[in-house]
């Protein structure tokens, strides 16, 4: 969660916008609210929220219906989750994909590397990051985004 973090502060310092952190007292929808509802009052009108993650996004999306407030409209959201995941809720979230299955494939790759080099190759040396991807869908608007 620190490495997320540090890449949220680094995307909006390079943007030049403000942002806060607001994270909930309990991982409960009650949870959610009270972080929705604090974060709507620190930011004001111009909004957007990255929630990462992906069983709090939902309790998120209700949290703003309750406000009143619309994903896509009123207010941008982007949950960090896989894309089956993301567009299976409504509505549809924008996401940030953490690509586990290329996360999966090399570390499948590297673990055959380590049983049977001759088969498999030689192992990587030192730690592959895969680039996550941003895919937006209804809850990101053509205005602002987080």
């Amino acid at each position: 969660m620190a490495r997320f973090q540090r890449g949220v502060d680094a995307a909006v310092t390079a943007a030049g916008v403000e942002s806060h952190l607001v994270q909930p007292l309990e991982r409960t929808r009650s949870g959610a609210r009270a972080a929705v509802a604090a974060a709507l009052e620190a930011a004001g009108e111009d909004c957007g929220l990255v929630v990462p993650n992906t069983v709090a996004v939902p309790h998120v999306l209700r949290a703003l219906a309750a406000a009143g407030r619309r994903p896509g409209r009123d207010v941008s959201v982007v949950g960090v989750c896989t894309d089956a995941a993301a567009e299976s809720m409504e509505p549809a979230v924008t996401n940030v994909s953490l690509e586990p299955r290329d996360v999966s494939r090399r570390a499948m790759r590297t673990l055959f590397a380590l049983l049977d080099p001759d088969v498999g190759g030689p192992p990587p040396s030192g730690v592959e990051l895969v680039v996550p991807r941003l895919t937006r869908r209804e809850t990101t608007g053509g205005g602002a985004t987080p």
